[in-house]
């Protein structure tokens, strides 16, 4: 056997080393990749039906909520009294705020809150309008 024969033989047998290598580890990396996209496909189908029941659980939480709603707004129609005696009360308590002494302080710096603020001299003229 010549030493070119020799050379030949480790060239093909380097390459069908490397091919048989290529191949284990592709199918090797083949197979992780499908495991990552099986586990990727079960939490997105997890994370769907978890979504699914907060949004049933939300609308069911509104549809109670509306419920009460419209429960209390029936009990406050019930038990509203009538518009003469809420004229009355509106009147009493008008009454009330009038005979209230009125308390004139002025303010500690001499400056009340209503007076114009020389900051803004234009004021004035927007309150006109």
């Amino acid at each position: 056997m010549t030493a070119m024969f020799v050379g030949a033989v480790a060239v093909l047998a380097a390459l069908v080393t490397a091919a048989v290598q290529w191949a284990v580890l592709r199918s090797r990396h083949r197979r992780l990749i499908a495991g990552l996209q099986s586990r990727h496909l079960q939490q997105q189908l997890n994370l769907t039906r978890k979504l699914d029941q907060a949004k049933r659980h939300i609308a069911r939480l509104q549809q109670e909520g509306a419920t009460v709603r419209l429960e209390l707004k029936q009990r406050r129609e019930r038990r509203a009294p009538a518009s003469t005696t809420s004229m009355s009360t509106n009147e009493a308590l008008s009454r009330e705020l009038d005979a209230a002494p009125l308390h004139h302080r002025v303010p500690a710096d001499g400056f009340a809150d209503t007076m114009p603020s020389p900051q803004y001299p234009h004021a004035d003229e927007l309150l006109l309008r």
